[in-house]
């Protein structure tokens, strides 16, 4: 006959085993790193002779998702007049399908093209957990 100390102690090691088993970690998922931004323009908002010296201006180009996941992406966009950084515009893409392209044409930038004297910008990208949180 077993006693009821010995099936404690049996039971105490299978959970202890199993939380051990069970907190080794969330699994990493895909890199996102795969994105491409291509194909910057800075195109005044009216198509008119002389446009680019009239307020204002939209920054059109395609992003790639390279990555094997849909993703969301953030690309933040700053931009200066002689050494001022002006506001940044914010432009969110959502649900670019793995190997999906995604033409924008961003608007917001409230001074003519010709007087951006720099800009950089900045991507985000965050994965899509399915189902959705």
């Amino acid at each position: 006959m077993v006693s009821v100390g010995r099936v404690g102690r049996v039971m105490l090691l299978v959970t202890l085993a199993l939380v051990a088993v069970s907190c080794q970690g969330t699994p990493t998922g895909p890199s996102l790193a795969n994105m491409t931004i291509s194909g910057l323009t800075w195109q005044p908002t009216m198509a008119v002779s002389g446009a680019a010296e009239v307020c204002c201006c939209h920054l059109r180009g395609q992003t790639t998702n390279q990555n094997t996941v849909s993703v969301h992406a953030t690309l933040t966009i700053r931009t200066y007049k002689q050494q001022v950084e002006l506001p940044s515009v914010v432009y969110i893409m959502k649900d670019i399908p793995a190997g999906g392209v995604r033409a924008f044409d961003i608007a917001g930038f409230v001074v003519p093209c010709n007087e951006i004297t720099g800009w950089n910008y900045s991507l985000e990208v965050k994965g899509i957990a399915f189902p959705p949180l």
